[in-house]
Order: structure tokens, then sequence, then C-alpha cells
């Protein structure tokens, strides 16, 4: 199940990245190109690991620092939170056996 917080880091990320190119007087030259993809793509890299019970916000920052496909690689690497995903999707464990 998808966490709500995965799905608004996403549009926000996203809505603001848009605000900042138009709003910045450029038009969509390379550079707003660019800069919108490396946004959209560290938004991306955020819901990936929010998804696995991670820090979806630490990771967007750990991609948008260092590159999407960098954060990509270590929020692929990092086991998940199975706690948390368990909360997050409403299973838990029964009784008998925790």
């Amino acid at each position: 199940m998808i966490r709500p917080a995965g799905i608004a880091l996403v549009v926000t990320v996203f809505v603001v990245a848009i605000a900042i190119v138009l709003f910045a007087g450029a038009e969509l030259t390379s550079f707003g190109v660019l800069f919108l993809l490396w946004m959209i793509l560290a938004s991306l890299v955020g819901f990936y690991a929010d998804t696995k019970g991670r820090s979806g916000i630490g990771f967007f920052a750990v991609s948008l620092l260092l590159s999407p496909l960098v954060g990509f690689v270590i929020a692929a690497v990092v086991k998940a939170d199975q706690a948390k995903v368990a909360e997050a999707t409403g299973m838990k464990k029964c009784p008998d056996c925790a």
C-alpha cells in the first residue's frame, strides 16, 4: 500500500519544480528541463524509499544533492523496514507469533 506521505512528496516536488522554472522567468531551456527532470527523479527516489518504510524526504535530499541514480542505488540496497511497511499496510503479527 502506498502511504499518502509518499504521494504528497512527489506531487509537492513536481509542483515546486515547475513553479521555480516558470516564475524564475526562464523559458524551458536545456537547464530548465534538466532541473525539472532532476527534481522529478529525486522525488521518485524519495517515493520509492517511502514505500520501503524509509525516510522519503531523506532519500529525496540525498538524491537531490548527489544524483537521482546514486539515491536510487542506495534506496535499492537498503533493506525495507518491515515494521513500518506492515504498519502502513495495516498488517500485524498474530498474537501467537509475536
